[in-house]
């Protein structure tokens, strides 16, 4: 049956090499994919004669990784005629050239970004520090919601006036992380100047991520107004909130207590002291993470009037911990939370006063994000093993093969030997060249830099997948 899979593939792929396309743009409804093509320069010097009147999603994709630059909307002008929104989708960059781009336009543009490395350009070279040079002509002057997936490279000192003169309803960060398997975390560079920016809402989805003043730039988030984070947070640090005053909503989804345990909610008291008023909503997505306990752990939130919580849970009888939490709250319809919510069970002020005599110790608990990432970790160590063992069966066979065949006599046991060594070899080799379409998270420790090429895709298909498990 296999076999039979594996010939319609050959078909379809032998098919498309040899099939030879006019065009490297292609319509299905309202949707414009571009790909194919070498430089942004084959787009400004092509006419798109396109069927449909409207576009509200474009797809580009490069053939090789290059630089984005010299791209604007003029080869879409004839697609674009009325006042809604437009998605544009960038995909297989090496970088972005800030200045040589230029994404005006009367609609509403909301730009994602996948498997992208995040170094920026101007005029051709890359910006390794800001040198306070002004950077007006930005990229982002006008967009609606920016994305970055968890696909996209981020870099440390990043300069921020990339930013400056931006005006940003959203920006989005996907896949941040500080762990051993994937290294991951943006900042910016500090400047000694103030700019203009304005970003009114920061989305931040990570695993382990430390939040600090590095990333939250005091120019490029200064207008910030609402802050979601979701997945695992490690800690927030105290100053991270020091000169954004314009801050009204930080809202948490999340089902680790990281950001509880190791910053106490020091940055909270800042935002308190400071009088910052601000809306908290912590979503809690799973009910095991409040045992009695864990009273001691979350006693210290402070209770004041912009504090909400949410449970993925409701019409159930709480511990101790979550009535205390919800008493600490502003919700509304508690007792739909949780059953018991009237009943006297918990004597809040014995507990409260027991932990300051004997706290509990707090037990690491893991979450579904923790399990996803060991299995990444033992990824890493299949792919490590595999290359050791399959250098040491390389070398062992090829020498096996050299003294088979320094043997003047032979016999019927030298052959066999030597063709086994031969196949054991064979073999070897496959499973070393298979570490091409390996990966660990495409930003993470190690991801081939040929894995997403075609000729991997084949090899890993064809020959590793269906002749070296056949050989087996």
């Amino acid at each position: 049956m296999n076999f039979y899979i594996y010939l319609i593939l050959l078909k379809i792929i032998v098919k498309d090499i040899f099939c030879k396309r006019n065009n490297f743009y292609s319509v299905l409804d309202e949707t414009l994919k571009v790909s194919n093509f070498r430089s942004f320069d084959d787009l400004l010097n092509s006419s798109l004669t396109i069927s449909v009147q409207e576009i509200r999603a474009v797809y580009i994709c490069t053939s090789k990784i290059i630089v984005l630059r010299n791209f604007n909307l003029d080869f879409l002008r004839n697609c674009i005629t009325s006042d809604k929104s437009i998605e544009i989708y960038f995909s297989n960059l090496k970088g972005i050239n800030i200045k040589r781009n230029e994404l005006i336009a009367k609609n509403s543009i909301n730009l994602v970004f996948s498997y992208t490395k995040l170094v920026f350009y101007h005029d051709g070279n890359i910006i390794k520090w800001c040198c306070n040079n002004s950077f007006t002509n930005s990229f982002f002057k006008k967009i609606y919601d920016l994305k970055f997936t968890f696909s996209v490279k981020f870099y440390l000192n990043t300069c921020p006036l990339i930013f400056e003169n931006s005006i940003i309803n959203r920006i989005q960060f996907f896949g941040l992380s500080n762990s051993f398997v994937k290294q991951n975390e943006p900042t910016f560079e500090k400047l000694d100047r103030k700019f203009n920016s304005t970003v009114n809402s920061l989305l931040i989805s990570s695993y382990r991520f430390r939040l600090t003043s590095d990333f939250l730039d005091s120019n490029v988030f200064k207008q910030l107004n609402v802050i979601s984070f979701k997945g695992v947070i490690d800690s927030i640090d105290v100053n991270t909130f020091k000169n954004l005053s314009q801050i009204k909503e930080i809202s948490f989804e999340t089902e680790s207590m990281n950001i509880i345990q190791n910053s106490q909610f020091k940055w909270l008291k800042y935002l308190i002291e400071n009088n910052i008023n601000v809306k908290l909503d912590f979503i809690f997505v799973r009910n095991v993470d409040f045992y009695e306990q864990d009273f001691c752990l979350y006693h210290k939130i402070p209770s004041y009037g912009e504090f909400y919580i949410s449970y993925t849970f409701y019409h159930v009888n709480c511990t101790c911990t979550q009535l205390m939490l919800l008493n600490s709250s502003k919700n509304i319809l508690k007792n739909k939370t949780c059953l018991n919510y009237f009943s006297n069970k918990c004597n809040f002020s014995n507990l409260t006063k027991a932990c300051g005599k004997n706290p509990m110790p707090i037990e690491f608990k893991y979450s579904k994000l923790d399990f996803y990432f060991i299995t990444e970790y033992l990824n890493l160590y299949s792919i490590s093993s595999k290359l050791v063992f399959s250098i040491i069966g390389f070398l062992t066979n090829l020498i096996s093969i050299r003294i088979c065949y320094l043997i003047e006599k032979k016999n019927l046991i030298h052959s066999l030997v030597m063709i086994n060594s031969i196949l054991n070899t064979i073999l070897c080799a496959f499973s070393i060249l298979h570490l091409f379409g390996e990966c660990v998270f495409y930003t993470g420790i190690y991801c081939s830099t040929f894995q997403r090429s075609v000729f991997v895709q084949y090899y890993e298909i064809f020959i590793y997948n269906f002749l070296y498990r056949a050989i087996l």
